[in-house]
């Protein structure tokens, strides 16, 4: 018994214990100079430009958001300040076959910090020249500036004597792609300024005063050649995320039928289907839908009859972008009078609805109310606000 006993408290111990030790986890930090030289780590952000230069050589601009370029300093002196901060590491740039990254982060108000990352761990690959055997490069120099530059938004960041609002600062990055480090002595000053300036007249659109402010979900992009002066427009396309989601829905409407205004409510559930932000969304929504008839008795007191629909409804909702005009709707409604008072409904109706006419969240649907066999049929109009 007392065996069986210690038995049974050992495993209860262990249980306790070992649950602990499979929970217990270690935090490592990510390194300072990843957080300093790596972010955004490259080819991450939404906005995009790509350069060619000539001679193998390339240019990429990376923004956090488009209207960067309204608050962005002067380049003119970026490079020439890069160039003569590299001056003293140029016999770390030899013709080895080693492929480097160096990272120049230029912050308002402080000295340039530089890290130069020899990627040795690569494979080597050789060749002949002139019978000798010798080491070839296959892969290109980066070199990567890092600027901070405002958004036109503003932070709020709360203090222990209220919240204060400051500028919000993001990286503004421009990386050159070379084939050999020591070619960037080669590029003239000018160069990040002029692809700066290729961008702006295209951009002109999107940052002139008073223009339209882009979507936060937008991407751009686009890609000049500095040699011919051919340039692609900037093209602009969204982040797509699947949304299956269920959610209340609520509406109010006001139809007419019958020869008579029909004000009515919405209650219910939906689910929701779709690919924001571009594509839109379907609806599938089931609600209860009580229709409040109003008329006067005989001794012309005001009497009001509550009729209840129980209604489904499938639509296809374009994307928030296209509901700032009128747009169409593909919808069916189907509703049963599932409760009837008075005998402004016959036994057994139904109502179905066809696709609508919409501006922002009020629409606009034509609608049947008929019983079984389609009998006493009858063309409405219906108007719906949606509380979404």
């Amino acid at each position: 018994m007392k065996q069986s006993f210690l038995i049974l408290l050992f495993i209860t111990a262990a249980a306790h214990v070992l649950p602990a030790q499979y929970a217990f986890r270690v935090s490592v930090p990510t390194p300072v100079s990843e957080w300093l030289f790596n972010s955004p780590s490259p080819h991450s952000t939404r906005v995009h430009f790509d350069f060619e230069l000539g001679k193998g050589n390339k240019l990429a601009i990376e923004m956090t958001q488009l209207g960067q370029l309204n608050h962005l300093p002067s380049v003119d002196s970026i490079l020439f300040q890069v160039k003569r901060a590299l001056g003293p590491l140029k016999d770390s740039f030899k013709a080895d076959g080693i492929v480097r990254r160096i990272d120049y982060v230029a912050t308002h108000g402080q000295p340039p910090k530089i890290r130069i990352v020899n990627h040795t761990e690569r494979p080597k690959s050789y060749s002949y020249v002139e019978g000798e055997l010798v080491q070839l490069k296959t892969d290109s120099d980066t070199v990567r500036i890092v600027l901070h530059v405002a958004t036109g938004e503003m932070m709020r960041v709360r203090t222990q004597t209220g919240t204060k609002e400051w500028p919000g600062l993001h990286p503004f990055v421009m990386t050159l792609a070379l084939n050999n480090i020591a070619d960037i002595n080669s590029l003239p000053d000018s160069t990040l300024s002029k692809a700066v300036n290729m961008i702006l007249a295209q951009a002109t659109k999107y940052l002139q005063p008073g223009a339209k402010k882009p979507n936060r979900n937008a991407y751009f992009y686009a890609h000049f050649d500095m040699l011919t002066g051919k340039m692609q427009p900037i093209k602009e396309r969204y982040e797509h995320h699947t949304r299956n989601v269920f959610e209340p829905t609520i509406q109010m409407g006001l139809q007419y039928g019958r020869g008579d205004f029909i004000p009515s409510v919405g209650l219910g559930i939906q689910y929701i289907h779709g690919y924001e932000p571009s594509f839109g969304n379907s609806h599938l929504r089931l609600f209860w839908e009580p229709h409040f008839i109003f008329s006067r008795n005989t001794t012309n007191k005001l009497v009001t009859q509550r009729n209840d629909f129980i209604t489904m409804q499938y639509t296809q909702m374009p994307s928030g972008k296209e509901r700032r005009e009128l747009y169409t709707i593909g919808n069916i409604t189907l509703g049963y009078l599932a409760l009837r008072r008075g005998d402004f409904f016959e036994k057994h109706t139904f109502k179905m609805g066809l696709p609508m006419l919409a501006y922002g969240n009020l629409l606009f649907e034509p609608q049947y109310f008929f019983d079984r066999g389609f009998r006493h049929f009858s063309p409405s109009v219906k108007f719906t606000m949606l509380f979404e």
